[in-house]
């Protein structure tokens, strides 16, 4: 196991494109799930404050992490576990923003970490990563079926425990411009249209975007001490209206 991690580490900026693929490679196909311990994680998964995780955030030609790369270490629970802190985070967001070839893998990286580590939950919508806001922005302005199966996926696993998730949960139906509820019934009939057509990945993203909307519809009125005080933007997501009772 160590052979991949020197492997990994040897590499520079000189080293040739056909050994970069190589060692990626070997990553991804040398071992069955599971096998790459902790420590190996540790070596093989960029550090935020190292030089190539900067390249790499920053679309720099000294990176030596590719989309390949980006995902092999956090395709487990240990490499979930190494990222879900507010740094690392940043830099998966950053590594969207500023790498094109690597922006799905990056939002897939976020998803599985959700997936796998409960307090991914809290920590991918909190002031320091703020990724719930890049995530609704990013759900309002993208068109592709590929994008919004990963987004709604992030948001409803962070939307999880409704106590965890409550102040983000009533930023989004009270605060957000435009407010959620619209963001939602656009790609509802983006996605209708896609299914229809017949293009990949549109049922897929159609269920995780029903599925963060149903944690909005159960968690919200919960979150208020009376239905009668839900926003007036929430009342489009409701087909009756709903009484004061307890």
């Amino acid at each position: 196991m160590f052979k991949l991690l020197k492997a990994h580490t040897a590499l520079s900026a000189a080293s040739p494109r056909s050994q970069v693929a190589r060692v990626l490679q070997s990553i991804t196909d040398g071992k069955p799930p599971g096998a790459l311990r902790p420590p190996i994680h540790l070596g093989l998964t960029p550090r935020v404050d190292s030089p190539s995780a900067h390249d790499c955030a920053h679309g720099g030609k000294k990176s030596r992490l590719s989309s390949k790369g980006c995902k092999v270490p956090w395709q487990e629970p240990p490499g979930s576990e190494l990222i879900v802190t507010s740094a690392n985070l940043s830099v998966l967001l950053s590594l969207y923003k500023h790498v094109p070839d690597a922006s799905n893998e990056a939002l897939r990286c976020i998803a599985n970490a959700t997936l796998l580590v409960d307090r991914a939950h809290v920590t991918f919508i909190n002031k320091q990563v703020s990724g719930g806001d890049f995530a609704v922005e990013l759900l309002e302005k993208t068109t592709t079926p590929e994008r919004i199966f990963l987004v709604p996926r992030i948001l409803f696993l962070s939307t999880v425990s409704r106590f965890q998730a409550s102040t983000f949960i009533r930023s989004l139906v009270e605060s957000k411009s435009p407010c959620i509820t619209e963001v939602i019934g656009k790609q509802v009939d983006l996605l209708s249209r896609a299914i229809l057509s017949g293009t990949k990945l549109a049922c897929e993203a159609m269920t995780d975007l029903s599925n963060f909307t149903f944690h909005l519809l159960l968690h919200y009125p919960k979150l208020l001490r009376t239905f009668n005080t839900l926003s007036p933007h929430f009342s489009v997501l409701i087909a009756a209206p709903m009484s004061s009772t307890r």
